[in-house]
């Protein structure tokens, strides 16, 4: 009798693992969430400023508000993006540190599968309602992983600002996979097409709805873009010389970042996991006191990393901190820059050497 009951006891876990294997492989990542794992929202700004549920398919209207005072509702707009960027009273004349904003808008979904959710915010905090359902609410960046249900979802967007300036962009998109230094260089060796390096580089936007605008110029050869920022950026490829682009590699610290424009389906897009964010060639730098600081990055080092990947030589450049739109190139990487470049790096050195000689008194030796 013992037997047969182990036995059976050992039939049902069989059976069990068998089910839950299943139900997993049908489902895809058990580590997905649905929606119905997250917990309703116990209320939404919608019933103040958007009673009618007016939720657009295609783009998103904002509701701006001081927040002093958010019955009184500054400006209304519907925008292809979901979220702005300005500092102290350049929009609206709403103070930046007391800007609040609401969103609405649809994610439509052909078929049922995933969608990853990203917030990038600066000194404020966000709560994110899909469907009724609170998908987050805190003060720093986020990525949220969603699998979504075929058919149209609504999406809300609650934003309060505490600082001078206002940064906030808020994405749906689907999964991308985050490619290695050394994975991107085997896919751009995988054909021995001839090409050519460009590199852009920002910190942010300039623009409020985050977008850059990159104007190729007419290239020889294939060209291979690599694209890095610290805030997402929107950058929309504007290619009126048809120049060939075998691939663009894309990255941002925070996360976010995506590129539109003219992109045929020849041209590779790489999602960059550990990218490149310098935006200056040259460093600028001061000695105060013994106190010795540079702004920016060494592009040299940049330099020889990009080269290394793409498997050639840098042949353009562009960068700016905050841009709205940049030639690409903006700078030719011939001999004479890159010896302007070495001169510049020489010269920091001095500096630096010139600044540590400056004498820091301590409190023993002050009235020696």
């Amino acid at each position: 009798m013992t037997k047969v009951l182990h036995r059976s006891k050992a039939l049902f876990i069989v059976m069990a693992l068998f089910l839950a294997s299943s139900l997993i492989n049908a489902a895809g990542d058990p580590a997905l969430a649905g929606l119905y794992e997250f917990p309703q929202a116990e209320s939404s700004w919608g019933a103040k400023l958007n009673p009618n549920n007016d939720f657009p398919d295609d783009g998103y209207m904002g509701y701006f508000f001081n927040t002093n005072s958010p019955e009184i509702l500054v400006h209304k707009e519907l925008s292809s993006s979901l979220g702005i960027n300005y500092a102290w009273s350049d929009f609206h004349n709403i103070k930046s540190e007391d800007f609040g904003a609401y969103w609405a808008g649809s994610i439509v979904m052909p078929e049922a599968g995933e969608r990853v959710v990203s917030a990038s915010l600066s000194w404020a905090k966000i709560r994110i309602i899909i469907d009724d359902h609170l998908i987050y609410e805190g003060d720093s960046d986020t990525e949220i992983k969603l699998q979504l249900d075929k058919g149209r979802h609504t999406i809300e967007v609650e934003y309060i600002n505490n600082w001078h300036t206002t940064d906030v962009m808020v994405r749906v998109q689907e999964p991308v996979q985050l490619l290695t230094r050394s994975q991107v260089k085997a896919e751009l060796e995988r054909t021995s097409e001839p090409h050519q390096l460009y590199y852009v580089g920002a910190y942010e936007s300039d623009a409020q709805d985050g977008v850059v605008q990159l104007n190729l110029r007419p290239a020889k050869q294939p060209m291979v873009l690599f694209l890095g920022s610290y805030n997402p950026i929107q950058w929309h490829i504007n290619n009126p010389h048809n120049n060939a682009i075998k691939a663009i590699v894309y990255s941002s610290y925070k996360p976010g970042a995506v590129v539109t424009g003219d992109i045929d389906t020849n041209t590779r897009l790489m999602a960059l996991d550990d990218g490149f964010r310098a935006h200056e060639l040259v460093k600028k730098c001061s000695c105060s006191g013994s106190h010795f600081h540079c702004s920016g990055k060494d592009f040299g080092r940049t330099l020889k990393q990009l080269e290394n990947i793409g498997g050639g030589k840098l042949v353009g450049f562009s960068g700016d901190y905050s841009p709205i739109a940049l030639p690409v190139p903006q700078t030719l990487m011939n001999d004479a820059t890159r010896n302007m470049m070495a001169a510049n790096r020489r010269e920091v050195n001095e500096q630096r050497k010139r600044c540590s000689k400056n004498i820091n008194p301590d409190f023993d030796s002050m009235f020696d």
